[in-house]
């Protein structure tokens, strides 16, 4: 019988259980921020992938807006002004479209960053198979 010890015995041992509790509920919660960063530099993945196709889109439209300008600018029948707001529309989203891309690359490594994973210290094989399912999961996401 513990009764020189005051019964500390039987305290320490219900503060370790709630201590214990208290670490698996901090375990928890940190399992729980670790999924939410993945699943969000995934969302932001997908919009830089989406944001390169749209940016392309929009360079290659201003691109033929230009064309048919100067086009036009060479007949006379606008004038320099409307030809310099073209080639500047033009020029703008082409560095848009180098940006997109480069923003997709900033995602893509932040994505590798939250599962802990980098490609550069990946097998080739195994750099392929991730590539892979990350192409499937995009494809996925883009007919949703």
């Amino acid at each position: 019988m513990p009764i020189f010890t005051g019964f500390s015995r039987a305290a320490s041992k219900e503060k370790a259980g709630h201590e214990l509790q208290q670490l698996e509920a901090q375990r928890q919660a940190i399992a729980e921020r670790i999924e939410l960063r993945i699943r969000s530099e995934m969302q932001n993945i997908k919009a830089s992938y989406f944001g390169i196709q749209q940016s392309r889109l929009a360079a290659e439209a201003a691109q033929k807006n230009y064309d048919i300008v100067a086009d036009s600018y060479s007949q006379g029948s606008l004038p320099i002004i409307n030809l310099l707001d073209a080639q500047n529309a033009a020029l703008l989203s082409n560095q848009v479209a180098a940006n997109a891309f480069y923003d997709f690359l900033i995602d893509y490594m932040n994505v590798q960053r939250a599962i802990g994973q980098f490609d550069v210290l990946q097998l080739p094989a195994d750099r392929e198979a991730f590539a892979k399912r990350l192409e499937e999961f995009m494809k996925s996401v883009k007919t949703n």
